[in-house]
């Protein structure tokens, strides 16, 4: 087996409804889930990997499947509130009824410029597999779902794994419980406590409760940090796919733009960078190519330890307070 992730399609997610394990939870709902997360997908409004086999037919389907979405304050405040309920048929519920609390790219650019954001992992599992392939595709998982997330200004993280080795890695990697009765997340309960009442529980931690747990693991991804560049999101999206390894004629090709326009791009990009961190570019030197490969290599560097640059943001305009005279007018 040589496991591969990747971002999840369309098809992952009805090949991966054999494999899932909360069934029971969702009922008749059930069978909406792929149709329900395709549409989020193809709106940007879901996060979701998906691991392969390269030795095995893409038929076969995913080895193992996360999907994340950000949720509203509100909703998130009544996922914690007794009694407690299962989240993912509950989306699927206020979808129907053109109610959703899922964000939009709008609405995840404005908090993510501002308050933060609520993730709730709607979905993760592994296909039974031997114990040491387990491993390595929940390792793979694990590892996409921070290079999905991380440089989001997370404030709060809420899941509902399912019962089994996935709740238990859960609980180990950092996450804490909040069940019927409870008004703050608190150290878990060993497991099988969880599954034999067979209730819906919750089980997440918040911005404040990770920075007293710097050594854990899940807390690393509430380290967030301030943009200070603020590309546009044409400028994200060409960044991204350079990071991805992919050339200016992939980005060309994969985007309908002209590669007149992909130089454009770039050069706004340096302009860019040269006002708001000019200590990153190179300084002028006599051999222009060789500068403008070393001014990319500097670039992607840089934001490969800094995605907050590359996440929905507003105008750095936008995220200043008013000024009194503003205040006055207003």
């Amino acid at each position: 087996m040589r496991p591969h992730c990747r971002p999840s399609t369309a098809s992952d997610f009805k090949n991966w409804l054999q494999y899932s394990t909360v069934r029971s939870r969702y009922g008749p709902l059930f069978g909406q889930l792929p149709r329900v997360w395709a549409s989020l997908l193809s709106k940007d409004q879901v996060i979701s990997a998906a691991v392969e086999d390269f030795d095995a037919p893409q038929k076969n389907g995913p080895l193992g499947l996360g999907l994340a979405v950000f949720i509203s304050d509100e909703f998130a405040r009544e996922a914690k509130t007794s009694p407690l309920f299962w989240i993912g048929p509950e989306l699927i519920r206020r979808i129907e009824k053109d109610d959703s609390p899922i964000l939009d790219l709008p609405a995840i650019r404005k908090a993510n410029s501002r308050n933060g954001l609520n993730l709730f992992i709607w979905e993760v599992g592994v296909r039974p597999l031997r114990e040491n392939e387990f491993l390595a595709v929940a390792a793979d998982l694990s590892t996409a779902f921070f290079k999905y997330h991380e440089g989001f200004n997370v404030k709060e993280l809420m899941a509902q794994h399912p019962f089994g080795d996935v709740m238990r890695s859960g609980f180990q990697v950092g996450f804490w419980s909040l069940q019927n009765g409870g008004v703050d997340y608190a150290p878990p309960p060993p497991p099988e406590v969880i599954e034999n009442a067979g209730a819906p529980y919750v089980m997440g931690l918040t911005r404040e409760l990770a920075r007293k747990m710097p050594g854990c693991w899940i807390s690393t991804l509430f380290n967030y940090r301030e943009p200070r560049i603020f590309f546009t999101p044409a400028e994200q999206r060409l960044l991204l796919s350079a990071l991805e390894g992919h050339t200016d004629d992939d980005i060309s090709n994969e985007s309908a733009i002209s590669s007149s326009g992909v130089k454009k791009c770039w050069q706004s990009i340096y302009t860019r960078v040269g006002l708001q961190l000019p200590e990153l570019l190179p300084q002028n030197g006599s051999n222009a190519g060789a500068r403008g490969s070393e001014k990319k290599r500097r670039l992607l560097s840089y934001l490969r330890n800094h995605l907050e640059e590359l996440r929905p943001l507003l105008p750095s305009s936008s995220k200043r307070p008013p000024s009194q005279r503003q205040r006055a007018e207003a």
